[in-house]
């Protein structure tokens, strides 16, 4: 089976690099992501038959990419296809989701040459990260293997990237902002409203803060070079074992009581874990007016059966 996704992936390369070679507006084609890794990179992150294909794509005038999609037929014939922009302050930026046979995913970017040029000579630390995290050039019209960015990808051990930690005041704001969820949370579960209670508990609380507090602990105890990754990818090869164990039980399901275990989950182990990583870098701790908050939802999840609350 892996042989044959494998097989799959690089006859889409293949008909992608032959169009593009012909194609005298297309300057490059870089593929980016796991496909691209070289054995410099941590065993877990290797591709394997879950991987996807990124390809950018660099032209020098986006308009006929975007005003037609026919030429994305070159690369076989998806089940299906779909498009968006990216990012959203770069208009001319298009990415192509296409999904082939066997559920071969592949996201085609379309960049102006224009948006790249001044990262290549002066890479910001964000894009270095992004190369490093696995880049590799198959057509070069316009010189890019011998630009400064390109060249990172190529030593044989990774330079080391620096992740910024937090400042005191990002700090405090990212707890604070927990709490203030955890409270409206309590409320539209006691209100019964359990769908937008459990998708608050499942991205606000879990995906975007508790993610940001477990990203900073692990930078402040290994080093700000220590490489954690983004959006939670391989969290359980990178964050401490105990840490990992901690988070099963912080993901809500689609039912009243689960999501009320879950909220007071997620308040257990984010308030563990914002007094540690305080402590480590060395940030005043939490407010103490925080576990005011937390006995509060502890108190309305108690007393959830009370007469007079009528959806309960």
């Amino acid at each position: 089976m892996e042989t044959m996704i494998q097989s799959g992936y690089t006859d889409i390369e293949r008909r992608l690099v032959a169009w593009a070679e012909q194609r005298p507006d297309v300057r490059a084609v870089v593929f980016q992501g796991s496909r691209s890794r070289k054995s410099n990179h941590p065993s877990y992150s290797q591709p394997d038959r879950w991987s996807d294909m990124d390809a950018y794509v660099l032209v020098d005038d986006t308009r006929p990419f975007l005003e037609s999609t026919d030429w994305l037929a070159q690369l076989g014939t998806p089940w299906f296809s779909f498009a968006g922009q990216l990012p959203e302050n770069c208009p001319e930026v298009t990415r192509y989701c296409l999904v082939f046979p066997g559920a071969l995913q592949v996201d085609v970017i379309v960049v102006p040459v224009s948006y790249v040029m001044a990262e290549l000579e002066e890479p910001t630390p964000d894009c270095v990260y992004i190369v490093q995290q696995g880049v590799r050039v198959a057509v070069d019209k316009m010189g890019l293997r011998d630009k400064k960015l390109c060249q990172l990808n190529a030593a044989p051990t990774l330079p080391p990237v620096s992740r910024r930690t937090p400042t005191e005041a990002e700090f405090h704001r990212t707890v604070n902002e927990f709490w203030f969820e955890c409270a409206g949370v309590a409320k539209k579960l006691r209100r019964g409203e359990v769908w937008r209670g459990v998708a608050l508990i499942n991205t606000s609380l879990a995906a975007k803060s508790l993610l940001a507090l477990v990203e900073w602990n692990a930078v402040a105890t290994h080093g700000p070079t220590y490489n954690v990754w983004f959006d939670g990818r391989y969290l359980e090869w990178w964050a401490d074992p105990a840490r990992v164990e901690r988070l099963r039980g912080v993901f809500a399901p689609y039912d009243r009581e689960g999501a009320w275990t879950a909220l007071l989950a997620i308040m257990d182990v984010f308030e563990e874990l914002s007094i540690d990583t305080a402590a480590r870098l060395r940030f005043s701790p939490p407010a103490a007016t925080t576990r005011e908050v937390r006995a509060w939802v502890a108190r309305t999840h108690q007393d959830r059966t009370e007469a007079g609350d009528g959806r309960e």
